[in-house]
């Protein structure tokens, strides 16, 4: 042995060193954790919206089939309503990293110039494509579905 004696001080602050450096690993996993779920949640948000535009969208397409262009108060109300869908998709899209998933949305919910280009049959099912690759992204890890045994 090469005969190093330590006090109760210096014990004391080795214990202190291991706590701390286990407060931080602990800290760092949790925060990981913490970020992982809010990216997470941010795709699923805008799942969310895309999901209600292309809802609206398929409603509208469904009601007004006959009727490409508004003819009436409630269906240009009904067309405002999809525009203001699909305006919040993009905005929400825009701050997102340029990447397939929302190259797929864009493509699909743009060039809405009149209301005739809602009835364009590949639109619903890019629409669908795009959700798709939303709903990959945002759907829930294995570990949150998981509920803790104590609470069952």
């Amino acid at each position: 042995m090469c005969g190093i004696s330590l006090s109760s001080s210096d014990w004391i602050a080795l214990a202190s060193l291991v706590v701390a450096v286990a407060a931080f690993v602990v800290t760092w996993v949790t925060l990981k954790e913490a970020e992982d779920d809010w990216r997470q949640m941010k795709w699923f948000d805008l799942y969310f919206k895309a999901d209600e535009a292309y809802n609206t969208l398929e409603k509208y397409q469904t009601v007004y089939k006959s009727q490409p262009v508004p003819q009436t108060v409630l269906q240009m109300h009904d067309w405002n309503d999809l525009m203001f869908r699909i305006r919040q998709v993009h905005t929400m899209a825009d701050v997102f990293p340029k990447n397939t998933t929302i190259d797929l949305l864009f493509a699909s919910t743009v060039s809405f110039q009149n209301p005739a280009n809602a009835f364009d049959p590949n639109r619903l099912p890019q629409m669908m494509e795009a959700l798709q690759g939303l709903r990959d992204r945002a759907k829930l890890k294995q570990k949150v579905l998981k509920r803790p045994r104590y609470l069952d």
